[in-house]
């Protein structure tokens, strides 16, 4: 599923940034030939090792931002220096290790902001695809993102438009068309 993301990304011009936990990604259904072939067209990151529920009460938070990463970067033949943490959970102390091992990015999962101003290791979202958002107030998703898409586009200094999910999401809540619809407009809209 997450190749179609790629491809509909790439269909519409759009460059995507894939956050890879070592040990799910089979689970998930990528593996390491579907690895390669997505950082061919996109960016790939780092998720953590076992994607604990909690990366900040994690007994081993070094392993957890660590562990997997160089075999990940020596399968796409690049540096891996932006990090998602798992479930948007993480503290100074997980920042920290982030910047000893090389990242220069943290992306919370934190919505609804569209201004190009904050910090590389708290790196909020726009929006989250996923109808049954609780931040969104029961309004419709899709409208939602194309008004945040085209605020961003009119502030003065250009601003800043993240949209993020997951493939299951899409497929839980049949939103495929949806997402296409986003990224065509974003595509027209640029």
């Amino acid at each position: 599923m997450d190749l179609y993301i790629g491809r509909l990304l790439k269909k519409h011009g759009f460059r995507g940034m894939f956050y890879i936990p070592t040990l799910r990604h089979p689970i998930d259904g990528l593996d390491e030939d579907e690895i390669k072939t997505l950082a061919k067209d996109h960016d790939i990151g780092f998720h953590s090792y076992s994607h604990p529920s909690d990366l900040k009460d994690s007994k081993d938070i070094e392993m957890e931002v660590t562990k997997g990463k160089d075999k990940l970067e020596k399968l796409i033949g690049r540096k891996i220096t932006s990090f998602c943490y798992p479930k948007g959970r993480y503290n100074e102390e997980v920042i920290e290790a982030l910047k000893r091992h090389g990242y220069t990015e943290g992306r919370t999962v934190d919505v609804g902001k569209i201004e190009n101003c904050f910090e590389p290791f708290r790196k909020p979202t726009t929006m989250h695809f996923r109808p049954d958002k609780k931040e969104w107030n029961g309004f419709e998703w899709l409208p939602m993102a194309k008004n945040l898409f085209l605020e961003a586009q009119m502030l003065e200094e250009r601003g800043y438009f993240h949209a993020w999910g997951h493939a299951s999401e899409l497929n839980k809540f049949r939103i495929w068309r949806e997402f296409d619809e986003l990224l065509a407009f974003m595509e027209e809209n640029l």
